[in-house]
């Protein structure tokens, strides 16, 4: 993956964003996740324009637009946006909304499998120890299957030093999917993952 960007200010608080990113994917042959080709390789490319304005300084948001391809199936105009808020210092949301191709693997590249995603993510610090992450995705995607997922993050402080921060916590991360395809990505019914985390 690689991307680069570019903000331009046209006023104090709205900025013109322009964009170009490149995904190169590639899968062993007779993986089952290979080009439809027969290639295993497969590129995306997206250029993109946005904007983003800040109506407060605690209410933010952007929306952008712009032209993806990938291979066997050509190009399709991508868009998005995103609404941010800061109420309190203690408490950050934000939603969003995003359409583009599903960049998983060569095979759902070439298939040509679109992506609607909504989602949504709240983290909120009720003191100087503890932060909590919770979020929440529903993906729609044009080969007729569907995703759920959800995210929750709590961790706590245990160093805070001159040198050194130290935060310890877990996450758990649930998704599934509603069918079974063969689309080149992984679609399981129901998928929990459980991990200890650290930040520094």
């Amino acid at each position: 993956h690689g991307e680069a960007s570019i903000d331009v200010p046209i006023r104090p608080e709205t900025r013109l964003r322009v964009g170009i990113e490149f995904d190169e994917l590639y899968a062993y042959a007779g993986s089952g996740l290979e080009n439809i080709r027969g290639t295993r390789s497969a590129r995306r490319q997206k250029d993109w324009v946005g904007v983003q304005h800040f109506f407060t300084p605690s209410i933010w948001g952007e929306i952008s637009a712009g032209y993806a391809e990938v291979p066997v199936e050509g190009g399709v105009v991508v868009y998005g946006a995103q609404l941010g808020a800061r109420p309190v210092d203690s408490l950050r949301l934000s939603v969003a909304y995003d359409h583009d191709f599903l960049t998983v693997s060569p095979r759902s590249l070439s298939l040509g499998v679109e992506r609607q995603t909504t989602q949504g993510e709240v983290q909120w610090q009720p003191d100087l120890l503890y932060t909590v992450v919770a979020s929440g995705r529903y993906d729609d995607y044009s080969d007729g299957n569907e995703r759920w997922g959800a995210v929750f993050a709590p961790r706590r402080s245990v160093v805070r030093s001159e040198n050194v921060n130290i935060d310890l916590g877990v996450r758990g991360n649930w998704f599934g999917f509603a069918e079974d395809r063969d689309s080149g990505y992984y679609d399981p019914a129901a998928y929990q993952q459980y991990v200890a985390t650290s930040f520094m």
